[in-house]
């Protein structure tokens, strides 16, 4: 043959070389949906022409044509034939009449979502920040389909959970959906499945479990008390029967009375109340009185005793609400200090600075109730706000010789009953049939602290939070905070017209807030309210200090321009019927992010929410195998994590930002919530890939034989150990931020059942082995090294935050550790020089300070390693207990109950020697407490630091996961 007839063929193949040799429809995509879905072999999809790169947004669809027959060009005879072009067009006709008529007939459904052709590819994400991919014009995502968003438990708690919640993702999730069948199959506690516990008589037990000071220091009688929280939280005591109640607290009475008696007639069980019956009242008096408790004296008289008994010395008290006039006030300014202090002097006396408890409450009409709520709430949220995040400046507070405020308010704490006590207050009112600017001033501040309190669980499912909000937003109706007072001649105090501002920009915002953390419906209509923004004059400012209040000002109207943009992408989420156009999503988010990234610096709670929009639309295109688009949106999510939750986590806890602890740490516990949601969802899937090619019989010979084959396995390895390992970071740092506050803890505890149950094998044959339909984690060996790379890198940046080392002299800067150095070489070599010298640095200090289990994560890390120990949940059990136990005394007055008294039996829980739910642990109380552990109580901590140091053959230690190779003393503990 001649070199004439040797021509090679011009055109090049666009089919991948899989496609070509099984002779299949081939889409162009990187990897092609052929090789995921059909062979499952998405790392062998390769082009014998690698295609250009073009611009991310390039993405269209081709023409189509019907798929009968081939299109069949017109001819010149029927274009010339007028006859036939009238025909046509008439036909025409008739088809869209009919469609239309069709369409008028039945319901609208959204349009069918095809996958196209793709002749250019999708560039992967650079930054956080960088633009979505267009795709076909017609794509729908519907956030509401793929999961049953309401948990039904039983006949008492029903439970509708929007679509960016945690629960709505792990239930979507068809891997993370599948890992919570397994734990509610494994009856699993209702900790970690919120399952509704069984009516048992061990549970009956639990509910009425009463307070015993000699009991506290048993670990067991601790976990039940925590058991009694869970089951009150799930709504247990509902529903569990009332003779129940009735015979535990008659036996308890019994046995409570009978060795303090030698009468044989008061030892017998008696049907009659044992409480003091109180004076009687007749029909006549019930009738008029229409305020009747249990058939005594009104209950408001009752609660007036519990003020007194409750109300703090006067120094503290005038130095707290002092202290949030001058600091919290500015985070929430709904009190006007000169009416309000006024009250206050009314109520409790002229202001004075002793050391002396008050003598006497002034309590002339129901509505100082109302005020002596908002001062207990401002007085606990005050005292909460002196503790930082760095622990080591708290105990240097503590420790310190100088006798300064924040010493004094830290010896003397504001307890949680406290709390319970405004709350009985605002009770009294019936503000569900009346309202009045102080009962609402008084519950809008309940709703703040329920927020911000770290004993609460706000977070785990929303708590009373949509209701609560819902209910703040009717009141404001009802009180006309959403008309522009001006407009109107009987408001004439401006004082009290700019506080209306003020409350009702804050709703707005609250309400978005509920919008874009859960995925609840928004109570508040823009078309619905004409108030003006916040505006100072001469005449309106709420606080003395002016300036202060035109600086607050500013913050309401900072966000003003944005909202309708935010309102315009909740839209495209919250659409339940028709769902919302990808590109007319992802483009608007782009827009959000861009705005959120250049003018603001802390807002994880939104920039979470933008994660969980993402996770969303990530699952869309898994479940349509789009590998290539899947993987952008993955690797979107987890450079939002590095580059701007993470740093914000950082400088939250131990940078610039720890002293706005109170504010702050709310919004960084959702974001670790969710941060390790999508390090479990990727752990599931690459975890059940690297099972299955273990699995395969001819696994070693390919990994001696086949190269490609090696090179993948390889990766996946490299993935899952650092998806785990970052994962186990971020659940160590939720874990230490759980010794003192409920969230975390909570969610940390069910974390570690989830870790522990994806390390074993078995549940991936049996209970897992769904996942194979997925066809997940399908990507090329380039994608495959992206995301392992921004996993590795996003593992350093939670390795430092576990690590880091902090005293009161430093100030930490963690803009730039999280910053991936030039170099892989380098940047290997400084990680290990940097774990080399944390190593030990960690072993010289720990000879030389203070073990104690409640170290912020700015202690040696030998300190912190063993807070999931009896030790650290009995003294979290101690402060739920304390907030639960009705039978347990009241009073932040040492003088009134006798705290300080050697009797025993005077006091059954010392306030002044507890944790108190309080941010940054207790610093000098629990420091003492560690210092008069007994020898036992040592050797067995010292046990547990050396296990945690070494690890677990087992690989389960005490609440903490530790698999073979999960070294914490290792220096190269990152692949690469």
């Amino acid at each position: 043959m001649t070199s004439e007839h040797k021509v090679s063929r011009n055109k090049p193949s666009l089919s991948c070389t899989n496609c070509r040799k099984r002779k299949t429809k081939c889409d162009r995509k990187q990897p092609c949906s052929a090789c995921v879905k059909k062979i499952n072999l998405s790392y062998t999809c390769a082009y014998d022409t690698p295609p250009k790169q073009f611009a991310i947004n390039s993405d269209t669809p081709p023409t189509e044509y019907p798929a009968r027959k081939r299109h069949k060009p017109e001819t010149i005879d029927d274009a010339e034939n007028p006859v036939q072009q009238e025909l046509a067009r008439l036909r025409k006709r008739i088809i869209e009449l009919e469609t239309s008529l069709q369409h008028a007939h039945t319901p609208k459904t959204p349009p069918e979502n095809k996958n196209y052709p793709r002749n250019k590819p999708i560039l992967s994400p650079t930054s956080s920040t960088c633009p979505n991919p267009i795709v076909n014009d017609e794509e729908i995502i519907n956030f509401y389909e793929g999961y049953t968003p309401i948990q039904v438990k039983r006949n008492i708690r029903r439970v509708n959970y929007g679509p960016l919640s945690w629960i709505a993702l792990m239930r979507k999730d068809p891997a993370l959906n599948l890992a919570w069948k397994v734990l509610c199959s494994k009856d699993s506690y209702c900790i970690i499945t919120n399952r509704w516990p069984r009516l048992t008589s061990e549970n009956n037990a639990l509910i009425n479990i009463s307070h015993n000071p000699e009991d506290e220091k048993n670990s067991n009688y601790m976990d039940k008390i925590f058991q009694k929280r869970v089951l009150e939280f799930e709504g247990y005591d509902e529903f569990v029967p009332y003779r129940s109640l009735y015979g535990r607290k008659e036996s308890d009475t019994t046995n409570t009375e009978q060795p303090t008696t030698s009468d044989k007639s008061t030892s017998k069980p008696s049907s009659t109340t044992t409480t003091n019956p109180g004076p009687r009242l007749n029909f006549t008096q019930i009738s008029l009185a229409k305020s009747i408790f249990d058939g005594r004296i009104n209950p408001e008289l009752h609660l007036i005793e519990k003020i007194k008994q409750i109300v703090p010395k006067r120094k503290v008290f005038w130095t707290l609400m002092d202290r949030f006039f001058t600091d919290i006030y500015p985070y929430f300014p709904f009190v006007d200090e000169e009416s309000f202090k006024k009250e206050l002097s009314r109520i409790f006396g002229t202001r004075t600075y002793t050391d002396l408890p008050f003598e006497s409450i002034r309590i002339e009409k129901k509505l100082d109730l109302a005020n002596i709520a908002i001062c207990f709430i401002l007085l606990r949220l005050t005292y909460l706000s002196f503790f930082n995040n760095r622990n080591c400046v708290n105990e240097f507070i503590m420790n310190s010789e100088e006798e300064t405020v924040a010493k004094y308010i830290m010896q003397n704490p504001i307890n949680l009953s406290t709390i319970e006590v405004a709350n009985s207050c605002i009770q009294c009112f019936q503000f569900t049939r009346k309202s009045n600017i102080t009962v609402f001033q008084a519950m809008l501040y309940m709703r703040i602290y329920r927020n911000c309190a770290p004993e609460e669980s706000d977070g785990i499912d929303g708590g009373d939070s949509q209701v609560a909000t819902a209910l703040l937003v009717q009141m404001a109706y009802s009180l006309g905070l959403n008309r522009e007072p001006d407009k109107f001649d009987v408001c004439n105090d401006e004082k009290v017209n700019h506080l209306g501002r003020k409350m009702w920009s804050f709703l707005m915002r609250s309400d978005l807030t509920q919008c874009y953390t859960l995925g609840n419906p928004t109570s508040i209509d823009p078309r619905n309210y004409d108030v003006r923004p916040p505006f100072v004059n001469d005449n309106n400012s709420n606080i003395e200090d002016r300036e202060m209040e035109i600086a607050i000002v500013e913050t309401f109207v900072y966000l003003n321009s944005e909202l309708d943009l935010m309102r315009k992408m909740l839209d495209h989420v919250l659409d339940i019927n028709n769902g919302a156009k990808i590109n007319d999503l992802t483009r608007d988010v782009h827009d959000f992010e861009v705005i959120l990234h250049d003018f603001f610096n802390v807002l994880g709670n939104v920039n979470a929410a933008l994660v969980s929009l993402y996770f969303h639309i990530y699952l869309h295109y898994e479940k349509r195998f789009d590998s290539e688009l899947s993987f952008f949106y993955l690797s979107k999510m987890y450079l939002i994590i590095r580059d701007d939750l993470i740093p914000a986590i950082g400088h939250t806890l131990i940078g610039k930002y720890s002293s706005k602890a109170l504010v702050l740490n709310p919004n960084m516990q959702l974001a670790l919530h969710k941060i390790n949601q999508i390090n479990l969802s990727c752990l599931i899937r690459v975890s059940y890939l690297v099972h299955m090619f273990e699995q395969k019989p001819n696994h070693e010979e390919s990994m001696a034989n086949d190269i490609v084959y090696s090179e993948h396995f390889n990766k996946l390895k490299s993935l899952m150990t650092n998806v785990r390992r970052t994962g186990d970071f971020v659940r160590v740092i939720m874990e230490r931020i759980g010794s003192r506050y409920y969230y975390s803890w909570r969610i940390a505890k069910a974390h570690v059942g989830l870790f522990k149950m994806l390390s074993q094998p078995e549940n991936y044959d049996k209970q897992l082995s769904g996942i194979r339909k997925l066809k997940s984690f399908q990507f090329t060996p380039k994608q495959l090294d992206e995301l392992d790379n921004s996993i590795r890198i996003l593992g350093k940046c939670a390795e430092k935050l576990v690590f880091y080392e902090d005293s009161v002299g430093m100030s930490p800067d963690f803009e730039m550790p999280f910053k991936p150095s030039e170099g892989d070489g380098n940047e290997k070599d400084q990680n290990q020089n940097d774990s080399k010298t944390t190593t030990t640095t960690t072993t010289t200090t720990t000879s030389d300070s203070t073990v104690t289990p409640y170290s912020s994560l700015a202690s040696p890390r030998l300190h912190l390693d063993n807070i999931s120990n009896d030790y650290v949940d009995q003294m979290w059990f101690s402060m739920m207990a304390m907030k639960y136990d009705t039978l347990e005394p009241m009073g932040n007055n040492p003088d009134c109950q006798n705290c300080n008294s050697d009797d025993p039996n005077a006091c059954p829980v010392s306030y002044n020697t507890r944790d108190n739910g309080v941010l940054g642990g207790t610093g000098g109380q629990l420091l003492t407490q560690q210092k008069q552990m007994t020898a036992q109580e040592q050797l067995a901590q010292q046990e547990i630091t050396r296990q945690m140091q070494f690890g677990n053959e087992n690989g389960y230690n005490n609440g903490f996961f530790l698999n073979s190779g999960f070294d914490l003393m290792d220096d190269g503990y990152f692949y690469g």
